[in-house]
């Protein structure tokens, strides 16, 4: 039988069968279920969250429970009901965010409308998660359907989402979690720097934490790939 993966994603439009980690953990045999909490309108509490989980899961065994920025804030809450799961958490750190400063310009986006013209919107995108030239094509591609997927959900599920980044803390409840976990930060990422990743680190008893190149948009890309990998089969 398939080991399961729980793939969450953050503030973007949904993961598609095609993304290079899904394709890479059903290459090593993993089923692959990707939840995009922001889309399902699913409301940031713990049991919400769990319930919306355990429906999606409907009782197969989690291996794996994987989140990316929004995605590993929330990866926490839902961890403890699976305690033979392993966990790994990229581009994040505690909560009780410090990066509010970079929320405001997008606030301000969502506050005044989606609807300016794109070459503006993804131009305000780009200053607070920029990459390198290496990636540029495809951020900007991925930038280009994230806008989309924001007009799609509406600016009151975006303020919904703002709010929840706004106050959520997992101090509490990463010194609580047991299971294997690893931790993965960018370098160069701005939201999430390399600080906040070392502490999530240090909180967690069994936590490994790795440190690439990348920025927010690609802390990891396929070439940590094997990275991923020992860690599971470890």
């Amino acid at each position: 039988m398939k080991k399961v993966a729980v793939l969450i994603n953050g503030v973007s439009a949904p993961i598609k069968e095609h993304n290079f980690l899904s394709s890479c953990l059903k290459e090593i045999g993993y089923e692959v279920i990707a939840i995009n909490l922001v889309g399902e309108k699913v409301k940031f509490e713990s049991e919400k969250i769990n319930k919306y989980i355990s429906e999606r899961v409907a009782g197969r065994k989690i291996d794996l429970i994987m989140g990316w920025s929004l995605g590993a804030l929330v990866a926490p809450l839902i961890i403890r009901n699976y305690p033979r799961a392993k966990m790994i958490l990229v581009a994040c750190g505690v909560g009780n965010l410090n990066i509010l400063k970079y929320l405001k310009p997008i606030m301000g986006i969502v506050k005044h409308g989606l609807n300016l013209p794109i070459e503006l919107l993804m131009a305000t995108y780009e200053k607070i998660n920029p990459v390198g030239d290496g990636v540029r094509e495809k951020y900007r591609k991925q930038m280009e359907e994230n806008i989309k997927f924001f007009r799609k959900i509406g600016p009151e599920r975006l303020r919904e989402v703002f709010d929840f980044l706004s106050i959520v803390n997992n101090e509490k409840i990463l010194k609580q979690i047991r299971n294997k976990t690893l931790v993965m930060s960018g370098r160069n990422d701005r939201i999430f720097p390399l600080s906040e990743g070392e502490k999530l680190s240090k909180l967690l008893k069994n936590g490994k934490w790795v440190v690439t190149d990348g920025g927010h948009y690609n802390v990891i890309g396929r070439e940590e790939m094997p990275i991923i990998k020992d860690f599971l089969s470890a």
